[in-house]
């Protein structure tokens, strides 16, 4: 799906340099942005199932606050992912709030960890964190965009 997606961008590019409006290119450009933010997310995912898969023993203890912890990143990725469709500066701001207090609640889990499989996951998950933020940043140049267009 991602190199589909990056082969149907290049084509949209190519043409919208040809015929297009600059609007249209930087919409286009964000989305491969977009694309490549969610395949770095599955990247993240991948690598913490594969530190957890190491370390059954850990997995068991860690389980549930671990499992909370995936919920929120998921939250995270797609409100940001929301905030930029909707170009909703309401919603990125919510996403960097709530970023904040996933960022604590990994440093409060990551001093008490012992397990270098799950700090490594707690890694994994803070890198999704800032992923978001990425996200983020993408849908407030949309959200500029849509305010310099509308005149305000």
């Amino acid at each position: 799906m991602y190199f589909l997606g990056l082969r149907i961008l290049k084509k949209a590019i190519t043409r919208t340099l040809v015929s297009g409006t600059v609007d249209e290119l930087r919409a286009s450009i964000d989305l491969t942005l977009l694309i490549k933010s969610i395949e770095h997310v599955g990247d993240a995912l991948d690598r913490s199932v594969r530190y957890l898969m190491a370390s059954r023993e850990a997995l068991q203890k860690y389980r549930d606050v671990l499992l909370n912890l995936f919920r929120m990143s998921m939250k995270l990725v797609f409100d940001a992912l929301a905030a930029y469709r909707d170009a909703s500066f309401r919603m990125c701001m919510k996403v960097a709030s709530m970023r904040r207090d996933f960022r604590a609640h990994i440093s409060e889990h990551r001093r008490e960890a012992r397990d270098a499989n799950i700090i490594n996951v707690l890694n994994e998950l803070e890198l999704i964190a800032a992923i978001a933020a990425d996200i983020v940043d993408t849908a407030i140049t949309k959200y500029a965009s849509s305010l310099a267009k509308s005149g305000r």
